[in-house]
């Protein structure tokens, strides 16, 4: 698998043909993708969620990260406590990461 481009990813203003491009937020601007303009009137919400990826993958990392053993192994739920007492990691964190990334993928 090909790395993706890193985020953050940003959302252009509507070209003439009301297409939303999203780009990298880096002064190249290299583009990530293009939401079609449709009637259905959720361009915006696809445009935000696309632009919201990188975010939310980063907290899937962290929730597998944080709930896996040494070993890759997933935690049971009963073990979860001491995984992140030897991790150092707290649930919050990952909750905080998924907020965030939720936020932005709902921003109006």
């Amino acid at each position: 698998m090909s790395k993706h481009t890193p985020g953050p990813w940003k959302i252009d203003a509507p070209t003439p043909e009301g297409h939303r491009p999203i780009h990298e937020s880096t002064e190249a601007g290299y583009l990530i993708a293009t939401v079609w303009a449709d009637d259905s009137g959720k361009q915006e919400a696809d445009a935000r969620l696309i632009a919201a990826a990188p975010r939310l993958l980063e907290a899937c990392r962290t929730l597998i990260r944080i709930c896996s053993k040494r070993d890759g192994t997933l935690y049971e739920y009963e073990d979860w406590i001491q995984a992140f007492i030897e991790d150092g990691s707290s649930i919050t964190e990952c909750v905080r990461l998924a907020q965030a990334a939720i936020a932005e993928a709902k921003a109006q």
